[in-house]
């Protein structure tokens, strides 16, 4: 070796450290991972633990997506004519806003006044005949010799209804003859019984008196009994006249209440039949119709996959086409009802769902008293939201990677 290799040896061994004196091994330095490297690595891990344990504790709400649109809770009003009659004031147009009470049109009356007035007076007349032909079955006898049957009798002045006063005079007068020959029946059986007692008259001659007197008061008693089941026949037949009267009492009592036709919702005139007044109408013709504006619900239409999920009772959020979701206040309802079967809307099937609206208007979403709104009106086009529950996370993740694999392996 050189003198100038030597000393070149001896100058790097004066630099070179002894192998105890090293921190670590060349090795451990090229494999350790820098300080930044591990940094990244445990931030990592960390955000990994926190999602697994946010996928296994946490849920989602599951909603189920719909279209629809909204419709007016009460059905159109039809308004007939209540009887035959004329128009005598139409007070409403077509296309015109009428409120609950507004009276709409008006039928003439006069002809219904005349019929009630008419119907009252007979309604009275046969009461007080039926009240006094009533009092003339409780006050006729039942029974008695006739001369006292005949002083038991009311006057027939006391009945004022020329009807139950003849009636009254035609008994009185045969109760009279009836007592005229009873009471000489009466004397021939005493003169007979007198002279069969002085044995001047056989047994048969005053048997036959006595028989011809008895039959004299039977028929008495049967007279009366035909004369009592006459007047009850009359008095029934009264008393089915008297409620056939009130029948149509009130059926134009009633018929007057509706000569004016008055609105009992708030909404449109859609239809109109009668323009002008003087029309003659006929008993159950259509005159118009009202289209309420009341309170409004959605029918939604939800596709047959989705339809178990639903049930009544849900929550329904509800968003209006053509207003951005997130200006708006939110619009909620509540599922009422689920159709059982499917219908076909144009090519696609699906189930209709009836559900309710919270609010007739919807506010943009500022803090201020003087935000603008929306009034709802019924035909509005809308997207729902029906809330069906909750589900995990983990669940829902297993789902959708199951649907995706099924979907690429088809």
């Amino acid at each position: 070796m050189s003198s100038g290799e030597r000393h070149r040896w001896e100058e790097l061994e004066r630099h070179l450290l002894p192998a105890e004196e090293l921190p670590e091994s060349l090795e451990a330095q090229l494999v350790r991972p820098s300080p930044a490297g591990l940094w990244s690595f445990w931030a990592v891990a960390l955000l990994l633990g926190i999602a697994l344990l946010w996928a296994a504790f946490a849920e989602l709400e599951v909603t189920v997506r719909c279209r629809g649109y909204l419709r007016s809770v009460v059905p159109p009003q039809v308004f007939h004519s209540p009887y035959d009659g004329i128009v005598e004031a139409v007070q409403v147009r077509l296309h015109q806003h009428v409120r609950r009470g507004d009276t709409l049109l008006r039928l003439r009356d006069s002809e219904l006044r005349v019929r009630l007035e008419a119907l009252q007076q007979e309604l009275a007349h046969q009461s007080q005949l039926f009240a006094e032909l009533s009092a003339l079955l409780r006050l006729l006898p039942d029974g008695g010799t006739p001369s006292q049957i005949v002083q038991n009798l009311p006057s027939p002045l006391r009945w004022r209804t020329p009807l139950v006063r003849s009636l009254a005079e035609l008994i009185r007068k045969d109760l009279q003859l009836f007592a005229r020959q009873h009471e000489a029946l009466t004397k021939r059986w005493e003169r007979t019984a007198a002279l069969h007692e002085k044995q001047f008259a056989s047994p048969e001659e005053y048997e036959s008196v006595t028989a011809e007197l008895r039959l004299q008061e039977l028929r008495v008693l049967q007279y009366l009994q035909s004369r009592r089941q006459e007047l009850e026949q009359q008095r029934d037949a009264l008393e089915h006249r008297l409620q056939d009267l009130r029948q149509q009492l009130g059926v134009l009592q009633e018929q007057l209440q509706k000569t004016a036709l008055v609105a009992n919702v708030d909404g449109q005139i859609t239809q109109l039949s009668i323009q002008k007044p003087g029309v003659y109408v006929a008993a159950g013709q259509e005159l118009l119709t009202i289209t309420p504006e009341a309170r409004l619900e959605a029918e939604l239409l939800v596709s047959p996959q989705d339809i178990t999920l639903v049930r009544p009772g849900q929550r329904v959020r509800y968003s209006i086409a053509g207003l951005p979701p997130g200006q708006w206040e939110p619009l909620w309802g509540t599922v009422e009802s689920v159709a059982e079967d499917v219908s076909a809307e144009g090519a696609v099937l699906a189930y209709r769902i009836r559900a309710s609206v919270d609010t007739t208007t919807i506010r943009m979403q500022l803090r201020s008293a003087h935000a603008p709104q929306v009034q709802l009106r019924k035909g509005l086009p809308l997207e729902a939201a029906i809330h069906v529950g909750r589900k995990p996370v983990a669940a829902w993740l297993f789902d959708r990677s199951r649907h995706l694999w099924q979907e690429l392996t088809r």
